[in-house]
């Protein structure tokens, strides 16, 4: 059996957005007084790659996919990602 080339467990990214409130009332409290909410692009993703495995994944516009892939080179608490080298 090939061992573990990429491990990844509990990648977890949230995104902090501005609400947008209706009319032209609203783009100006925006200006003065925003409110934001968390947006959860990636929860809880966990995943082994063997060496030699090929892997992909795919998903609708939106479903975290490219930042999945960015969490790899972020350094977040909580979150593991290990990459080995060859012997």
């Amino acid at each position: 059996m090939n061992p573990v080339h990429i491990r990844a467990a509990g990648l977890t990214k949230r995104f902090r957005v501005a609400e947008r409130r209706p009319g032209m009332a609203g783009a100006l409290a925006g200006v003065v007084r925003r409110r934001h909410r968390l947006v959860t692009a990636v929860d809880d993703v966990s995943f082994t790659v063997r060496r030699g495995e090929l892997v992909g994944y795919i998903g609708p516009n939106g479903a975290g996919k490219s930042t999945t892939v960015k969490l790899r080179w972020s350094r977040n608490s909580g979150q593991v990602v290990k990459v080995y080298s060859r012997p």
